[in-house]
């Protein structure tokens, strides 16, 4: 038993083997470990569909958007101003807190659009919508299968789940009606007007099937609220950890969006940072395992031995650590995968993934929004590094959290900033 559930740990090994494994499946274990059929959940079950109509914005819309990047550097920089502020002294800023709401704020602009991003209510909402669906599950979990049926009713996480959809609903209904306003009074109403976000997507996708908008926009949020927040957090933590990094990084970013600007062009030539961000999160993936799967049937391993169908499988990450694979494998090399890259190694960039580093999945539930948040994590971090001087207050060392499987970054991490004085 774990955190997560009841899991069946499979050795480093088997990566290859379950990847092609199609007995074993990660949507039907996220239905049942991540309660997708219970109220206030809904956000699970739009994950969870059959349909994949969600998976399929992300896999075909939310990764190919031209002018996505320029949007998350235009928020970015918003949030900045917004919560760091201008200073040019040195203070101390809560790192683990607006790492998160940075992530939130960049995301939105996408998922929901401009205006709705720049919503003070929008943005608590998704915040805490976030941290309480996984406040929920592990609340379920803490109970008996049988009573889980009764007690969801009344655990305050799950209440407040239902109550932030009810809120969600509420808010995206005026986008909703403007916009079916503005189609039914088009003067070319057989042509769709363009909104560059993933309310139409979902609409162009669905096709006319039906779907819960409200609850796409929560699985949004948490997927990328969660995950890529982690990423980001322990990504400048690292990079200030190392602080002979920040000029080279600097040095690097400036010279990309001088020649590109802040566009995915420009964003691909941040090669370090590239490096940087994948060994860290090849040193904390965010779970000691990965790749989960549920037996759709009885199974039987490579060593023969049969594993019955409903079971929940995962396999041990610590190829990550492998010395074989990995020299110096527990010290932090922000070059390693620039080398590895140069060498001509096709798995070295952030978004791709291989056997030996699988923080992303590997196979056919590969996470769909990786090249989307490679460029969020990047841009961020190349912005923040480009316009504020940032150090970890002296005296302190963050540290890895690991709850059970969980592996989370140090939750009272601060940072120490001013604003850079650059023309």
């Amino acid at each position: 038993m774990t955190t997560l559930g009841s899991r069946v740990i499979l050795p480093a090994s088997y990566t290859e083997w379950l990847k092609n494994c199609l007995d074993l499946d990660h949507q039907a274990l996220v239905h049942d470990q991540y309660f997708a059929a219970y109220p206030g959940m809904e956000g699970q079950r739009v994950v969870t569909d059959p349909r994949k109509i969600l998976i399929n914005v992300t896999k075909t819309k939310l990764n190919n958007q031209n002018g996505q990047c320029a949007l998350f550097y235009e928020h970015i920089t918003e949030a900045l101003e917004e919560i760091w502020m201008g200073r040019d002294d040195w203070h101390t800023v809560d790192w683990s807190q607006h790492a998160v709401r940075f992530i939130g704020r960049m995301s939105a602009s996408v998922f929901v659009g401009p205006e709705l991003a720049r919503d003070p209510k929008w943005q608590a909402l998704i915040l805490t919508s976030t941290m309480n669906t996984f406040m929920g599950i592990r609340s379920l979990r803490a109970w008996p299968a049988f009573l889980r049926p009764l007690v969801h009713w009344f655990l305050p996480e799950l209440r407040k789940c239902r109550q932030q959809l009810r809120l969600a609903r509420l808010m995206l209904q005026p986008i909703f009606d403007c916009r079916g306003y503005r189609q039914s009074h088009s003067t070319k109403p057989d042509k769709i007007e363009n909104f560059e976000d993933t309310i139409q997507w979902l609409e162009e996708i669905a096709a006319g099937r039906p779907y819960d908008a409200a609850a796409a926009q929560i699985a949004f949020a948490i997927s990328a609220m969660h995950t890529t927040s982690e990423l980001l957090k322990q990504a400048l933590l690292d990079i200030c950890m190392h602080p002979d990094l920040i000029p080279v990084l600097r040095d690097e970013a400036q010279k990309a969006i001088e020649e590109s600007g802040w566009t995915t062009a420009g964003v691909f030539k941040m090669q370090l940072l590239d490096s940087a961000v994948k060994e860290t999160q090849r040193l904390k993936p965010g779970s000691l395992v990965n790749l989960e799967r549920k037996a759709l049937r009885d199974v039987i391993l490579p060593n023969g031995l049969t594993i019955p169908r409903g079971t929940n499988v995962a396999v041990d990450s610590s190829m990550m650590w492998d010395p074989a694979i990995y020299p110096d494998s527990f010290s932090y090399d922000a070059y390693r995968f620039i080398r590895l890259r140069k060498s001509g190694n096709t798995t070295a960039a952030l978004a791709s993934t291989s056997p030996e580093h699988i923080a992303f999945g590997i196979g056919k539930p590969i996470c769909p929004g990786r090249f989307f948040a490679s460029n969020e994590v990047k841009i961020a971090l190349a912005k923040i590094l480009l316009t504020y001087d940032v150090r970890i207050p002296e005296g302190t060392t963050p540290k890895i959290m690991e709850i059970g499987f969980e592996m989370l970054s140090d939750p009272d991490a601060k940072l120490e900033v001013r604003k850079r004085n650059v023309l």
